[in-house]
């Protein structure tokens, strides 16, 4: 009855608030939060006081939840590329599109009995092959979930700010970009007024050095629909009873998206 529980909050700092933060950001690994019991130490004078420590039994309990449903993390980082096939920081002070904003859209989508992935590397050329490459759009029985993520690139110190959704299933995925519009003088490859072109990349477990960077085509991720009825990126997530950590890299491209034909209204409040 008069046990003691507490939980480490430091190397030698113990606290009675026993509500532990269980959420591990790194894939793989599980976040383990150490508890202890002491048993009860009397003394005549003060019936029922923890007196010492020392004189007290004391039981370690290192403690991980996972949460076997939701436990993905899908992460973003903004590039820009130019013409010439160089890739910068979407905050770099050359890029074109800092200070602007850029709106992330994620959908979980729901798949049908047809639906057998197989995602694969190529042994010749190293690409990742994707089941139903293009036409996954077909194996689909509607949406699951969606999210939406403003991203704002500014010239900044800021290191370690991570662009990162909330937990969530494994699965089908589809991401799309509002990305920012055009405003320079009209060329071959860039129309005034229009968006910018993108391409998506998957950066998990690639180093960017070596034969293969990450912005290989190897790494692109395939659209998600080529009959262009659903707009968008397709990937799949492997189910796993562990921590999972997918970081995609978006990559804002020097030219524009298709061309204005009949009513059009493109307005988006952020864009000015």
């Amino acid at each position: 009855i008069g046990a003691i529980i507490q939980r480490q909050v430091g190397p030698n700092s113990w606290s009675n608030d026993l509500q532990g933060n269980f959420t591990s950001e790194v894939e793989d690994v599980n976040t383990v939060v150490r508890y202890r019991i002491l048993s009860e130490q009397t003394n005549a004078d003060n019936p029922g006081v923890l007196t010492d420590i020392a004189d007290s039994t004391i039981v370690y309990y290192d403690l991980t939840v996972i949460d076997i449903l939701y436990n993905l993390t899908i992460r973003f980082t903004l590039f820009y590329r130019f013409e010439n096939g160089t890739i910068v920081p979407a905050s770099d002070i050359t890029s074109p599109i800092n200070n602007s904003v850029i709106l992330i859209i994620l959908k979980k989508y729901e798949t049908d009995e047809a639906f057998t992935p197989n995602i694969s590397i190529d042994p010749v050329t190293g690409r990742i092959i994707y089941p139903f490459e293009g036409e996954i759009s077909g194996y689909t029985s509607g949406v699951k979930s969606q999210s939406t993520l403003f991203y704002y690139p500014i010239p900044t110190n800021l290191t370690n700010y991570l662009y990162t959704f909330g937990k969530n299933e494994s699965g089908v995925y589809n991401f799309s970009i509002v990305s920012p519009k055009y405003t320079g003088v009209s060329t071959e490859n860039l129309v005034n007024g229009l968006r910018y072109d993108y391409n998506i990349y998957l950066r998990t477990g690639v180093t960017g050095t070596g034969t293969y960077p990450w912005n290989d085509d190897k790494y692109k991720l395939p659209v998600f629909d080529t009959n262009n009825d659903i707009i968008g990126k397709y990937y799949y997530v492997l189910g796993t009873n562990r921590q999972i950590v997918r970081e995609f890299a978006i990559v804002i491209e020097e030219s524009t998206l298709g061309s204005q034909w009949g009513l059009y209204d493109d307005y988006t409040s952020w864009d000015n």
